[in-house]
């Protein structure tokens, strides 16, 4: 069964670039663990000619 999640939500500075941050997995929050990351998997694959999440 498939997941997909749409936030609409009007751009408040630091607050917007760090959800990003999060979405993109730039950084690691509290309750995760960091020896553990390489075994995320990547579910869906970028098109091709799109190199980021915002193009």
């Amino acid at each position: 069964m498939g997941h997909f999640s749409l936030d609409f939500k009007k751009a408040k500075g630091s607050s917007d670039a760090r959800e990003s941050d999060h979405i993109e997995r730039k950084v690691i929050p509290d309750n995760a663990d960091p020896t553990r990351t390489h075994l995320n998997r990547e579910l869906v694959k970028m098109p091709s000619g799109v190199y980021g999440r915002d193009e």
